[in-house]
């Protein structure tokens, strides 16, 4: 008898992989370093987000994930996941003298885009685990570079705890959103790397990305990102395990790469594209026995602004 069935560990795997590929919970700046590798082009300028208060936004990120499971050596065939579009409320509610942005946001709307000629049997499952986000709300602090200062989160009443923990992921992911960018002048052409140790769900993680800046002009600018992470074997406390499981990491590999085109005049991105494909390698103990699990992920992330 399997100790997990797998829509169990569908959901489960879900969950973990979701929040690792796209955020990390609240880390200090002082956990992530930005270093600049070219200077690019002449002429160089800083760039510095310059939004005002009392502005509001709104932006809309779709994400599409496939993924197949094994277990134990054997293959299974993994349902198509819909996609999930989100409808995110920005309101920018101060600009300090030293450029720090303070901004809250709410989850205004969540839909879950099914085929109609190929319906889904897991989109009522991500719409009534998805339902409880709308209307949730947080608030974060970043510099006018992009670095998240603090970050915070305010989850609807009667939210199960597994469930909370599980959204944590996404939730920060809003509040990271900025690209961070150098101290130094920069032109077409330059290029920087951001390092930073992450925390998700209980697994520690290293992440580098590095960017370069594509085009400028005096609106805003677009860049191009690379992104890989790596984790060593370690313990997950995983709120999706049933009582008395462990799990345990055996290895885990994320890149990924993507463009985004921003606004001097908004910490968030006017448009948005990402590809991040994730390879992991797990096993749960329960009850004495033993289960391996591997995973291969792939998550697709559009952000876009309303018409």
């Amino acid at each position: 008898m399997r100790i997990l069935t797998i829509s169990a560990w569908f959901l489960m795997a879900l969950g973990f992989l979701t929040s690792t590929v796209q955020s990390a919970e609240p880390s200090e700046v002082a956990d992530l370093v930005v270093e600049l590798i070219s200077p690019g082009e002449m002429p160089r300028e800083e760039i510095r987000f310059q939004p005002k208060s009392g502005q509001t936004e709104s932006i809309i990120m779709t994400m599409k994930m496939n993924q197949k499971i094994a277990i134990d050596g054997n293959s299974f065939p993994s349902p198509v996941t819909p996609a999930q579009k989100f409808t995110l409320k920005i309101s920018t509610k101060d600009v300090a003298s030293d450029g720090d942005v303070s901004f809250e946001f709410e989850f205004a709307n969540i839909e879950v885009v099914d085929d109609p000629k190929s319906p889904s049997p897991l989109a009522p499952v991500l719409m009534n685990l998805l339902r409880p986000m709308i209307g949730s709300k947080g608030s974060a602090v970043v510099s006018n570079r992009g670095l998240t200062k603090k970050s915070e989160f305010k989850f609807n009443d009667g939210l199960a705890p597994q469930l909370k923990s599980m959204l944590d992921g996404m939730m920060d992911s809003v509040g990271k959103i900025s690209s961070p960018v150098p101290v130094e002048p920069i032109g077409v052409g330059g290029k920087w790397k951001v390092v930073q140790k992450l925390t998700t769900n209980g697994l520690t993680l290293k992440q580098i990305s590095t960017h370069e800046l594509k085009k400028r002009n005096a609106d805003g600018f677009e860049i191009t990102t690379e992104i890989a992470q790596q984790a060593d074997p370690q313990e997950v406390k995983s709120p999706l395990l049933p009582p008395g499981a462990k799990m345990n990491l055996e290895s885990l590999s994320t890149d990924g790469k993507g463009t985004s085109a921003f606004r001097f005049t908004s910490i968030m991105p006017s448009k948005a594209d990402s590809s991040v494909s994730s390879n992991a390698a797990m096993t749960v103990n329960a009850n004495g026995q033993e289960q391996r699990l591997k995973t291969e992920t792939k998550i697709e992330i559009h952000f876009d602004r309303p018409q």
